[in-house]
């Protein structure tokens, strides 16, 4: 009997230093109630529907709990999270209540501000589009740029309806030609300025920008100007600068008779002076003529 009052003696004992410790490290600590912001994040967006627009990333709790816990608390541990499960196309409010937010044992959330969140939705759809990649920098001295080819030339995006109507092309990182004496082949990484919309196979693309010789300009001294439909009339000055510009090659094989100067002494009234015009080989372009128009006298 003696042995049985010790033992439950003991018991006693430690029952009281058990709770004497616990009530020591939480029954001294104050229950207080803080503001804080957290992520909000979606889930189950029912297949064949896309958001548009701009959705809240974050709301605001007030959270009830002791120092201890709000102390405890790390980045990830709280966060709400809106079910987008009756989601359809068009404007639709979503209600955010304490029960939507994640949190560790010892807080209790009071409220979440906004309580409402509207939110707007489109059918998914996806299409082809161009490519159009983005060229920088200036060749070296007497090159630029000729035609510029990508592959695949489009890809498929996929989005909102109304989004994707309005996207003419699929950006590409910038693709540099500064300096460049031949041709530039690299692959660059693809992009959508609206961010509702995503790339799908490929993301990067090969870009070849030919880079070919730059045309030349040619003065053309001392051309003659004919004219047409006026006999017995001359012009003056009888004689035109011409300046035309085309490839090296082009111009290597200049020959007398490329370029021919003429006015239709037909047009204008008499005595007013003419425009001059300029017929050119071809390969030819003409730049300038100076001067640009002559009189017609009497031969």
């Amino acid at each position: 009997m003696a042995r049985r009052r010790v033992r439950n003696l003991w018991r006693q004992l430690v029952a009281v230093v058990v709770a004497a410790g616990l009530w020591f490290l939480f029954g001294g600590q104050q229950v207080v109630e803080r503001a804080i912001r957290v992520p909000l994040e979606h889930t189950s967006l029912p297949p064949g529907i896309e958001m548009t627009g701009e959705m809240p990333t974050v709301v605001d709790l007030r959270v009830r709990g002791s120092e201890a816990a709000l102390a405890r608390i790390v980045p990830g541990e709280l966060v709400a999270v809106l079910n987008l499960a009756g989601a359809k196309p068009g404007q639709r409010l979503f209600t955010v209540t304490a029960d939507d937010v994640r949190a560790p044992s010892g807080v209790t959330v009071m409220q979440v501000t906004p309580s409402s969140i509207a939110m707007a939705f489109e059918p998914a759809t996806s299409k082809l589009v161009p490519v159009a990649p983005e060229v920088q920098g200036t060749p070296a001295y007497g090159f630029e740029v000729g035609a510029i080819s990508v592959t695949p030339p489009a890809v498929e995006v996929h989005g909102p309806a109304g989004a994707l109507e309005d996207t003419q092309a699929v950006i590409t990182e910038p693709l540099s030609v500064a300096g460049a004496s031949a041709p530039v082949t690299d692959t660059v990484t693809l992009g959508v300025p609206d961010r509702t919309l995503r790339i799908q196979q490929p993301q990067r693309v090969s870009v070849t920008v030919d880079i070919r010789r730059a045309p030349i300009e040619r003065l053309l001294s001392g051309v003659a100007v004919e004219v047409r439909g006026g006999r017995g009339r001359v012009p003056a000055p009888a004689e035109v600068t011409v300046t035309v510009k085309a490839a090296a090659a082009v111009l290597d094989r200049l020959a007398a008779g490329s370029v021919r100067a003429f006015v239709d002494a037909g047009q204008g009234p008499a005595g007013a002076p003419l425009p001059v015009r300029v017929e050119a080989s071809e390969g030819l372009a003409v730049v300038r003529i100076e001067p640009e128009q002559v009189l017609l006298r009497a031969r």
